[in-house]
């Protein structure tokens, strides 16, 4: 949440306009496009020329599921949106009551990649359904609740959900998933217990568990092989330079290390 409260507030500042900046995550639309693409390839591997199925995202930022959504609106049969959350709640609870409260500070969870308290893509799920919410969390007009409810099931996954989750379909199925896919699966399976739906249900793995070595080999005893892609990272050097949260400290680091884009 911090780091994406300095992204967007570096992208509202006059002064930094002359540097073109971007964002390599789903705030930019340019993420979300290809995200569209996956859920249209996976259901022509998977299911019959218009049959309905339901798709369960593991969602944090919720860009992967705002893919989704645009996937359905552009015509794919999606009859179920499935977006589970971890303990950062305040999408399910929100389906749940009708009222938003954003969660601050986010909740640290395994599923680190989804420790949002305030999703970005929040606001355009909310301009989807006739809403806004401003950056802040503040909701200037409440969406249409009850198609909303109709079309997006969500719940919170607990981090022990989480791991239960993992031992569960490695022992059932023999696939190893990493955090952010359980909590999908998790997700997946709270709706059709909850629902008995029986229609086709694609759920959606996020990352490869290589990249969480030490919490599957704590859950299963085992270390997942890293594909040829993470094995080649690994062989290159790596960077990191610490910014404090703090904007002003941000905009003069860029101002003192970008080069002004013509």
């Amino acid at each position: 949440d911090d780091c994406q409260n300095l992204v967007k507030e570096a992208f509202a500042d006059a002064e930094l306009a002359c540097f073109n900046l971007s964002s390599a995550n789903s705030i930019n639309f340019g993420r979300i496009l290809p995200q569209i693409v996956y859920y249209v390839y996976a259901y022509a591997q998977l299911a019959g020329a218009g049959e309905e199925v339901l798709v369960s995202v593991p969602s944090g930022n919720f860009g992967d599921a705002l893919g989704c959504e645009y996937a359905r609106r552009m015509g794919l049969p999606v009859a179920k949106l499935i977006m589970p959350t971890n303990e950062n709640d305040e999408f399910p609870i929100f389906l749940e009551t009708g009222k938003y409260q954003k969660v601050s500070p986010s909740r640290a969870c395994i599923s680190n990649a989804m420790n949002v308290g305030h999703p970005s893509n929040l606001a355009r799920f909310f301009e989807l359904y006739g809403g806004t919410v401003d950056r802040s969390g503040r909701v200037h007009r409440y969406p249409d609740l009850e198609e909303m409810r109709r079309r997006i099931f969500s719940v919170s996954v607990t981090d022990e959900q989480t791991r239960r989750t993992i031992k569960s379909v490695y022992e059932r199925y023999h696939v190893i998933l990493e955090q952010h896919g359980a909590v999908g699966w998790a997700g997946l399976e709270a709706y059709l217990q909850k629902t008995g739906d029986s229609r086709l249900a694609i759920c959606l793995e996020t990352a490869h568990p290589a990249k969480f070595p030490d919490e599957i080999k704590d859950l299963l005893g085992i270390e997942p092989e890293p594909p040829e892609s993470m094995k080649d990272l690994a062989r290159r050097d790596g960077s990191a330079i610490n910014i404090s949260k703090d904007f002003a400290s941000f905009k003069k680091y860029l101002q003192s290390h970008l080069k002004i884009r013509k």
